[in-house]
């Protein structure tokens, strides 16, 4: 997977905006004279976040997490009664499908479930796994010691099966799919909870099963057989609630392929099986011990390495269970398939065609392969490969994909293309991410149910348009309000899609809940119906995030938190009724000053509308002045929303409302980009937006500091050497030297780091080659001669995002100028810390930093 960014991090959330103003501030002797001092001593008091898991499809129970150090206690929290749970678990837990029950692990391998109408509570001791059955009235558990228990929850009956190794529920029935071992000898069995008994399905003498799978009916089950000699794969199909059909296809079958472990699909009925081969007559590479990196080829060595191993070589194959037939999905010339079991044809394409491109997300040739008859017809032509940018509709007639800058449909029945988005008022790709001209696409969400609408967004707004065309609707007035609406995603069923390839089907009628994230950083939730349009459910100046809908659509469940209020979780009646707490984390946090905060709007040297957010110190005294620090990343305004307790280091060794205890000003600009000048762009932007605070009679100009990690590690390398307005600045996980990084590889994904400078978030817009004197005048290590601000840089030695030897190259220019300044270098770290010593050091470090420089006090 290739990462969008450098990466970022979210530390601060606020509660409400204000418009600035610099007369002497009611708020810090009014609003916040009944707050309490906050002393570090308090740290060990707060939770990290807290996290909503699951609801009970009825909407009546809500679990979640709330995470502290090292530890988390789960809450089972009634929606409209006052009923919590407080459960010491482990990481599985998950309602019934019928809300009558939910179970957890703990972390002594106890399995407990709660009946949610009588509360009533039952323990199983040293269980490993556990799943309800699909009408939730029976649990399967599997004990340590492989004995599989199946309670039947309504009157607590047991039935046990030894030496079991696994198990599926069928999705529809109350049947039991079971793999054991039984005198050394695997066996396949079907348990039938209505009349208690099993069916033998098959016996193997020696190997193992592996990937047992039902289809979606519940009507076909296959599995995996190992053996030394060959594979299998059993194929078992279920007529009037018993098995009848046992088809088996053996390895030797497939000509110079084996079978993969990759993966096992039948589609709903039952006539075909997917699955994976892997060619077997892979020639030893007689140079193994010698990587040969070839100028002509394609890819770099590393991914083309990683792509003969893991992705030309396994294929996409079909069994016809009906006619025993063999058919290539995937093939040599298209060997990557996007596909849904349940279509009559797949997506192929070759990934290299188009190679070398120097982009995140190269372009390709789209075919239609028809499965029956193997036919491949052309769909389009450079179409972005990156995630959503072409798509299967929910019933596979449709094929959806994005092409300069438009939305295309095309039929596959009559072989028809459309542009649905021509002539359209939106813009449908975000043509200013990076100043990239080639742009992303804002999103295709779904479908209708009856796939004759398609679902789009554009900057703001959701539109329906007929896949004829002739219906083109936008359905919400975001642009016109600067409010960003797009459908509440159901991340379990979205990231399902994604993998299949497959659109989300809408039932329109029964109308759709939407998101809202506003302009001056308020977020919400709207209902939308083909009768009543949309209307505002909720929508205020905080952060509002995982987001439930009950399965009736009656109540939405949702996190709210700001950088001064800790996760609270809500409930919603999406009828009309009032919101209300369900459960406020790090309650009495909130009695503590925690600062506050004013909008300021500025100017870019292009006269580009710009924002910051200026904090103000917790116990604000107007008598004083106090030091700033600045904390960069690309729009950090919007950090503004989210929350983390004073005690949590975070990733990156920095955390704002330690600060603001402490006794500082934070400001968090954004910075507007010019292509080709991204380090000189973010100096205009960011002495902009400090000038502008500065005129804050409040904060000492002589102790104002910078920080900023990955991308905006650079930035602050690169203003340090640029300005002296700071008088102290940190950089973590910095690119210093753009030539170096411009020929360097990103090894986490094996590709190089080009695309990053050319179209990416350096928007340089063109290769080195072509633009060498820019590359320069943008590196920090061209200008280290004229940094005069004590610079402090950190890196993880593990850290193959961003080349950690970037911060050696700065820190050995500064110290043959002799120019101040420190490295930290981090062991068994990456991009970002991950060991809590190691974030609690950099922490530590980074305080004492500036303290040193911005209070004057000496280490």
């Amino acid at each position: 997977m290739i990462i969008t960014k450098l990466f970022r991090f979210s530390i601060l959330g606020t509660l409400y905006i204000s418009v600035y103003s610099f007369i002497t501030l009611s708020l810090s002797a009014q609003s916040l004279e009944s707050k309490k001092l906050y002393e570090s001593k308090l740290d060990s008091l707060w939770s990290n976040n807290t996290y909503i898991h699951a609801l009970s499809s009825n909407g009546d129970w809500v679990a979640f997490k709330e995470q502290f150090n090292g530890t988390s206690i789960l809450f089972l929290r009634h929606t409209s009664k006052p009923i919590t749970f407080q459960l010491k678990a482990g990481d599985v837990f998950k309602f019934s499908n019928d809300s009558g029950w939910f179970a957890y692990s703990t972390a002594d391998n106890a399995l407990k479930t709660i009946d949610l109408k009588s509360q009533e509570q039952n323990t199983y001791e040293n269980v490993s796994s556990f799943e309800f059955s699909s009408d939730g009235h029976f649990i399967a558990l599997l004990t340590f010691e492989k004995t599989l228990w199946i309670v039947n929850l309504q009157n607590k009956d047991v039935f046990k099966i030894d030496h079991t190794t696994d198990y599926v529920w069928n999705p529809t029935k109350n049947k039991l799919a079971i793999e054991r071992i039984i005198d050394d000898l695997p066996q396949l069995i079907l348990y039938n909870t209505k009349i208690k008994q099993i069916e033998n399905l098959c016996e193997i003498k020696e190997g193992s099963f592996s990937k047992l799978t039902w289809n979606h009916m519940g009507n076909s089950l296959g599995i995996l057989e190992h053996t030394d000699s060959q594979d299998k794969i059993h194929y078992f199909g279920l007529r009037n609630g018993s098995f009848t059909k046992h088809h088996i296809l053996a390895s030797s079958e497939l000509m110079n392929y084996t079978l993969s472990e990759q993966g096992l699909w039948i589609s709903d009925d039952g006539r075909f099986v997917f699955f994976y081969r892997n060619k077997s007559d892979i020639e030893a590479d007689p140079n193994a011990s010698v990587e040969i990196w070839n100028t002509g080829g394609p890819w770099i060595y590393p991914r083309a390495k990683a792509y003969e191993t893991n992705e030309r070589t396994r294929l996409l194959t079909l069994w016809d269970i009906s006619s025993n037939q063999l058919r290539d999905i995937g093939d040599e010339t298209t060997p990557i398939v996007r596909f849904n079991p349940n279509h009559s044809s797949a997506v192929v394409y070759n990934p290299l065609i188009h190679e070398p491109q120097y982009r995140q997300f190269p372009t390709t040739d789209l075919y239609l392969k028809t499965l029956k008859t193997g036919k491949k017809t052309l769909i389009a032509k450079d179409v972005s490969t990156e995630s959503g940018c072409f798509m299967f509709s929910p019933l596979g007639r449709y094929v959806t994909y994005f092409k300069k800058e438009h939305w295309w449909v095309y039929d596959t029945l009559n072989g028809i293309h459309l542009n649905l988005t021509k002539g359209l008022e939106g813009v449908f790709h975000d043509k200013d991410i990076y100043m990239n001209k080639e742009g992303q696409p804002y999103g295709n969400p779904g479908w209708d149910c009856d796939e004759k609408h398609i679902i789009l967004y554009d900057k703001f707004d959701v539109w329906i348009i007929g896949v004829d065309g002739q219906y083109k609707r936008k359905i919400t007035s975001g642009k016109e309000n600067k409010i960003i609406y797009r459908i509440l995603r159901d991340d379990s069923t979205y990231i399902g899609s994604l993998q299949s390839l497959t659109g989300i089907s809408y039932d329109l009628d029964s109308g759709l809940l939407l998101t809202m994230v506003g302009d001056t950083f308020k977020y919400g939730y709207a209902q939308w119906t083909l009768v009543d349009d949309y209307q505002d459910l909720i929508f205020e100046s905080q952060n509002m995030e995982e987001a439930i809908l009950s399965s009736d659509r009656n109540l939405l469940v949702y996190k709210k938190s700001a950088y001064d209020n800790p996760p609270g979780i809500y409930a919603l009646d999406t009828n009309g009724g009032k919101e209300h707490l369900l459960y406020q984390s790090n309650a009495s946090l909130k009695d503590y000053d925690l600062g506050t905060h004013r909008l300021l709007n500025y100017q870019s040297d292009t006269g580009e509308e710009l924002k910051a957010v200026l904090i103000y110190p917790a116990q604000f005294d107007p008598k004083k002045t106090y030091p700033m620090i600045t904390w960069i990343y690309e729009n950090n305004s919007n950090q503004i929303n989210y929350y983390s307790p004073p005690s949590n280091p975070g990733v990156a060794g920095f955390n704002i409302l330690d600060y603001v205890t402490k006794g500082y000003f934070i400001l968090l600009p954004d910075i507007t980009y010019t292509l080709g000048k991204p380090g000189e762009s973010a100096v205009t932007s960011v002495e902009a937006a400090v000038k502008m605070a500065l005129k804050n009679p409040f904060i000492d100009k002589n102790r104002v500091g910078l920080i900023g990690h990955s991308f905006g590690g650079y930035e602050t390398a690169f203003i340090a050497t640029q300005t002296n307005l700071f008088s102290a600045a940190v950089a973590g996980s910095a690119v210093t030297d753009l030539v170096s990084f411009y020929h360097d590889v990103a090894w986490d994904w094996n590709i190089n780091q080009m695309w990053r400078c050319e179209k990416q978030q350096f928007r340089m817009g063109f290769p080195f080659y072509d633009l060498k004197e820019a590359y320069y005048r943008n590196s920090p290590l061209s200008h280290v001669e004229t940094l005069n601000t004590p610079l402090l840089l950190w890196t993880g030695k593990y850290d193959n995002n961003i080349n950690w030897q970037q911060s050696i190259y700065l820190h050995m220019a500064m110290k043959r100028l002799k120019k101040p300044g420190k490295l930290l270098l981090f062991e068994n770290e990456g991009h970002f810390l991950i060991s809590p010593d190691n974030q609690k050091f950099l922490s530590d470090e980074l305080m004492k930093w500036f303290d040193n420089y911005l209070k004057n006090r000496k280490e």
